[in-house]
C-alpha cells in the first residue's frame, strides 16, 4: 500500500467480505522489522486463544470480547463452515487481554469450560514444553 490512507481504506472496504463464500477479517499488522515491540517481550502481549462451545459464532465471541476493550476476533471453523470451537481474540490494549482472561477463563457455559489464555506461538510453546493447545500454558498476569 502507498498510504496510511490507502491501507485503513482498503482494511475497511474488504473486512467482513464474503469471498467464495468465507468472511474475510483484515487486521492491521506490522512487519517484524519495523515493529517496535520486541517478539520476547512478556508483559504486552495482546493475542488470545480460546476454546469455547462450538455452537458460537463471530458474533458471539465478539460481544463476549467486546467488553474488555477494542478486539477483533476469529474462530476457526472446518471445511464446511463450522466452528471448530477455538479461536483468537486480537484486543488493541495488553491490560484488555488480561482483563479478558481474568473474567472468563474457567468459566462455564453449559457443559463448556472457556479456555482463555495467552497465545504463543509455536516456538514458543516448544520451548516451554509442548505444543498441546488444550493446555493453557501457565502465564503470569502481573
Amino acid at each position: 500500500m502507498g498510504t496510511k490512507e490507502a491501507a485503513d481504506k482498503a482494511l475497511q472496504r474488504v473486512n467482513g467480505m464474503l469471498i467464495a463464500g468465507k468472511k474475510v477479517l483484515v487486521i492491521k499488522c506490522e512487519s517484524q522489522k519495523h515493529n517496535t515491540v520486541s517478539k520476547t517481550t512478556e508483559d504486552d502481549w495482546k493475542n488470545l486463544y480460546m476454546r469455547f462451545p462450538a455452537a458460537w459464532d463471530e458474533e458471539k465471541l465478539q460481544n463476549l470480547c467486546e467488553e474488555f476493550g477494542d478486539v477483533n476476533v476469529y474462530i476457526t471453523k472446518n471445511e464446511s463452515g463450522k466452528s471448530r470451537g477455538f479461536g483468537f481474540a486480537n484486543f488493541q490494549q495488553h491490560e484488555s487481554a488480561v482483563k479478558c482472561i481474568e473474567a472468563l477463563h474457567g468459566k462455564k457455559y453449559g457443559d463448556t469450560e472457556l479456555m482463555v489464555c495467552r497465545h504463543r506461538s509455536k516456538a514458543e510453546r516448544q520451548k516451554i514444553g509442548g505444543d498441546d493447545r488444550s493446555v493453557c500454558w501457565a502465564q503470569p498476569l502481573t
